[in-house]
């Protein structure tokens, strides 16, 4: 035979053996009649050379009968009812576990006799090793396993009653949202796997199967791999048999041209399928091709957007959205699950095509860094907020906004055209009317008063909407215009120049105020502070009677302390902490009876919180306990006078877990948790605030949480600690999808993940320590390059690199794996090299040079283990 018409049957037989049933025998009568016959001869010799398991374990009552003479009876005490599935590898048995008042049907996977070669026992069994690890609701669960009296090994899964997912679908007659919250419920099973390292790599519909409750499992990790380093040297492959092994349809790019796999191949594995849910066929249709079509077209084509593909005309019972028709045959069943027609082509334009076109892209780099973040999307879509896949501009977020709060944006649109329109009338009376004074007057005052309702009376009400920020900046920028130009006036009018110190710090906040929601814009935020505290600085010089003055003279200290902070100068930060405070004290009997007390008070309680901090981080802790109790003391008689006021109610929170932020520093740890635990309960007795409010109670509350989670941490109480965080997390997540724009939401969810790699790594999990610091700290570079000069960033960013540096010493050591001690030395190296720099500015408490003290020492364990003196 020559090697040109070998190579054609050999691409026919492999196509041929994906295919079954009625499939394979129509793919092979439309071949060339002089391969034809060669082809039908070796997929007969070939018979029990599929994947393994093609099939899922799917059973009808009638495949319980007539159960084979020539399969085992039972095998270590499971009753073998009869043959499921084979494969090249092994065979898969429906069995049935029986007891004392219990029995359970089960699917038993065996390996064929004459097949336990070494490299076959090694992929077996670390498939058998990969599902024991695995577990997750949407996962098969391994149940048991061993081997049989002559030595071949086996393990039990749990039986899955169901349908693969896309006849499910259609027999359900699943609309868009249906299918959505199906495939992510996948996905989190997919990502679960990520996380314990393990990539799946042969996702396909036939490895999914859908109970009748509506819960997908995930089959099948025959030809799944391990990503930690080494774990895969003995079960690497040949190229032909891991061809062989995937479903070329479903399979990466970089599968099929023999790459290195990672869990960017999931990722497009998803995406394949998730384009079948949806438009009714797959990207690519290869149906009676050769496999060697399929890879030049995945390699070098784009597929479709899934909106053009399909008749896009079908109806089904989702009240969301328009849903899935089936394409049925006569008695009612699916002709064809994987063509069947799916949802109106119409739903799929834009986000939808988009979000798939990205997990489907080619170079493994630019499709979605995780399964986590796809299913983010998809979640986005259905909530009808931005997703990543879809470029962004203010056009599309605007879109989207108000889409989700039409009625809210009508009426503030319909505020902003009088605002606009006054602009203009505002404008044409400065032209008309220039030379004469009166004229001039009254568009001053206009002017003065339209910067006003911008900053105050509009601000105010988007401020109480989520997701606002970025509105709130367009408007920022818009009023920064008027108050720039009423400053350049000049007019010596004591109110005016209050009203203009009030706006720049009002537009500074937004830009970047610490501890709320911000631009992230920290040095636009420090010009406008700087303009705010000039004018001030000058009105309390020249008007030393009038209180409100120097109280607002303490907020601007106060706020420039802040920004110290985040630039990590403790000088400047206890020095304008105590200058904030020696403007606040003194007014405060001017308040006691005055309509602003709630919110003088509050900014004196703050005061006290930051003075107490600011002593507490240069070491002076009794001064530090002392300015937290007072600060406290003034809050509980605060409370008694307004007890509905919400501000004063945060305020007992804060200050009292700033005293316990203090007991933490004097290792006093749990004296601090009850502390903590005790304005836990008070959140959870004030109910769900609502509001304006609603925003800094939602932060409040995660930041409790996490303080909890990091003293039940340190108390060796890991188990709590991580449900602690958890819950923290949870609401953190839903700040920045509430406002992806708010870089305070942004740092206080990474701060968490990183806090719990922490935690994780103390308990000795150090595998799930490092799956989710390595993807914190890709959100610290985001960070840190959108604000390369603050420094607390940096700090924060080598708490990730420790742990992550302490759990691969910790795998590196049990393994003496040679690769993980590398990475550990340069993680160990780079966390004690700032927090080296931090203590040696004076900057570390005794918690913090403990750890200091600790990473210095896994550093100098790592080096010996690597054999460096």
């Amino acid at each position: 035979m020559n090697p040109t018409h070998w190579r054609s049957v050999k691409e026919a037989l492999f196509e041929a053996l994906e295919l079954s049933g009625d499939e394979r025998v129509s793919y092979i009568s439309g071949l060339d009649l002089g391969i034809r016959e060669e082809v039908e001869r070796l997929v007969k010799a070939d018979a029990a050379a599929d994947d393994f398991i093609a099939s899922p374990f799917l059973l009808e009552n009638s495949d319980l009968e007539n159960v084979s003479e020539q399969i085992p009876s039972d095998i270590d005490g499971y009753r073998v009812i009869r043959e499921i599935g084979s494969g090249g590898m092994g065979t898969v048995y429906l069995a049935e576990h029986s007891g004392e008042g219990f029995s359970q049907k089960v699917a038993l996977k065996l390996i064929k006799r004459g097949m336990d070669t070494n490299s076959v026992l090694k992929r077996f069994l670390l498939e058998r090793n990969i599902l024991a690890n695995l577990d997750h609701p949407n996962i098969a669960r391994m149940l048991d396993g061993g081997s049989t009296i002559d030595g071949l090994p086996y393990f039990v899964l749990e039986f899955i009653d169901g349908s693969e997912i896309r006849k499910y679908c259609n027999e359900n007659r699943y609309g868009l949202n249906e299918r959505l919250d199906l495939f992510r419920k996948v996905c989190n099973a997919v990502s679960n796997a990520h996380q314990k390292l393990v990539v799946h790599r042969d996702l396909k519909p036939t490895n999914i199967l859908v109970t009748k409750d509506g819960e997908p499992k995930l089959l099948d990790f025959g030809i799944a791999k391990l990503l930690s380093p080494d774990w895969n040297a003995d079960t690497n492959e040949a190229t032909l048999t891991l061809f062989r092994a995937m479903t070329p349809e479903y399979a990466s790019p970089e599968q099929l041209a023999g790459e290195a796999t990672t869990t960017a191949t999931d990722v497009y594995s998803l995406g394949v399928i998730l384009y079948e849910l949806l438009a009714g066929q797959r990207p690519f249709d290869m149906r009676g091709k050769v496999p060697k079509e399929l890879v030049e077209n995945v390699l070098s084509k784009d597929p479709p957007r899934p909106s053009t593909v399909g008749s896009g005309h079908t109806s089904g019972h989702s009240e969301r959205t328009a849903s899935a028709g089936d394409a049925a045959t006569e008695e009612g069943e699916i002709a064809d699950p994987r063509m069947a027609n799916t949802v109106d082509r119409k739903q799929l334009q834009g986000d939808l095509d988009n979000i798939i076109l990205k997990a489907l892209r080619r170079e493994p780099e630019r499709r979605y860094q995780s399964v986590q973040e796809f299913a983010e999307d998809i979640r986005r879509f259905q909530d009808g907020l931005p997703v990543s896949a879809t470029a962004d501009s203010r056009i599309y977020r605007f879109n989207k906004y108000f889409k989700r709060h039409r009625l809210g944006v009508i009426g503030t649109a319909a505020a902003a055209v009088l605002l606009i329109a006054a602009t203009i009338v505002t404008s044409w009376q400065y032209t008309v009317a220039q030379r004469e004074k009166n004229a001039a007057e009254k568009r001053f005052a206009e002017t003065r008063f339209l910067a006003k309702s911008m900053l105050y009376e509009l601000h105010n009400k988007l401020e109480q909407v989520p997701g606002t920020t970025e509105a709130r900046e367009y408007l920022v920028e818009s009023a920064l215009k008027y108050i720039d130009g009423l400053a350049a006036e000049k007019i010596d009018d004591p109110d005016l120049q209050s009203e203009l110190s009030d706006a720049y710090q009002r537009i500074a906040d937004i830009q970047g105020g610490l501890w709320r929601a911000n631009l992230g814009q920290r040095e636009q935020a420090e010009v406008n502070y700087a303009k705010a505290t000039e004018i001030m600085e000058s009105l309390v010089l020249n008007y030393p009677e009038r209180h409100r003055y120097k109280w607002k003279l303490g907020q601007l200290y106060a706020s420039a302390a802040d920004a110290a902070y985040q630039k990590t100068d403790m000088t400047a930060y206890a020095q304008l902490s105590q200058r904030s405070m020696e403007q606040l004290i003194p007014v405060e009997t001017s308040f006691e009876n005055d309509d602003y007390y709630e919110f003088y008070i509050c900014d004196l309680i703050a005061g006290y919180n930051r003075s107490a901090r600011a002593k507490g981080i240069v070491g002076e802790l009794d001064a530090a306990y002392t300015d937290a109790t007072r600060g406290s003391e003034i809050a509980n008689t605060a409370r008694t006078k307004l007890p509905s006021s919400y501000p004063v109610r945060s305020a007992v929170d804060v200050i009292n877990e700033t005293r316990a932020e203090v007991l933490m520093m004097m290792e006093r740890y749990q004296e601090a948790l009850e502390i903590y635990q005790g304005s836990l309960r008070n959140q959870d007795a004030a109910g769900d605030i609502q509001g304006s409010h609603q925003q800094t109670a939602q932060r409040n509350r995660m930041l409790t949480l996490s303080s909890i989670a990091k003293l039940q941490g340190l108390l060796g109480r890991y188990d709590d600690s991580v449900v602690s965080i958890d819950a923290a997390l949870e609401l953190a997540s839903g700040a920045v999808a509430a406002d992806p724009a708010d870089a305070d939401a942004r740092l206080i969810f990474a701060n968490f993940r990183t806090l719990k790699g922490m935690i994780l790594e103390r308990a000795g999990r150090y595998q799930e320590a490092v799956a989710i610091l390595i993807v914190t700290i890709e959100d610290w570079k985001k960070i840190r390059t959108a604000d390369p000069e603050n420094q607390v960033y940096r700090y924060m960013e080598s708490d990730a690199h420790g742990a992550i540096g302490k759990s691969y010493l910790a795998l590196g050591l049990s393994g003496k794996r040679r690769s993980e001690l590398l990475t550990a030395r340069e993680m160990l190296e780079k966390a004690y090299a700032t927090n080296k720099e931090f203590q040696d500015a004076g900057l570390a408490g005794n918690i913090e040079k403990a750890e200091t003290e600790l990473l210095q020492s896994k550093l100098k364990e790592c080096l010996k283990a690597l054999g460096i003196n």
